[in-house]
């Protein structure tokens, strides 16, 4: 599973594992930013089982300063899609409620060299 950290992606998988994350960004047109990213669960870890079977494969998460939004299953290509496309699965996307509370939240960005590797 990965965890995002500001602009730093943290992967809790085994050490043999590879981990690769692409993030990607865009603005809806009332002007919340959200940032886009996959989230693969740990199939061996005990949530798995308690997890919608939707989402046991992974979802696409939306976030922005006030809400999130999860998309299962991981749209195929989704790293390659154009802003329109994105902003089209957000309207898709199930709410998650948010567990950290505001004060103590890292905004989240995407860095210019991230936008580049697409």
């Amino acid at each position: 599973m990965h965890i995002l950290i500001g602009e730093q992606s943290l992967c809790l998988a085994g050490d043999d594992t590879a981990c690769d994350m692409t993030m990607r960004s865009c603005t809806d047109r009332t002007g919340v930013r959200w940032e886009i990213f996959e989230v693969q669960p740990d199939t061996q870890g005990r949530m798995i089982g308690r997890m919608p079977e939707a989402f046991r494969s992974g979802w696409l998460c939306f976030q922005s300063s006030t809400e999130r939004r999860r998309l299962a299953p991981i749209p195929i290509g989704w790293q390659r899609w154009e802003e329109r496309e994105l902003l089209g699965a957000l309207d898709y996307g199930q709410r998650s409620p948010r567990r950290t509370p505001p004060e103590l939240r890292i905004p989240l960005q995407v860095t210019e060299n991230q936008e580049q590797q697409l």
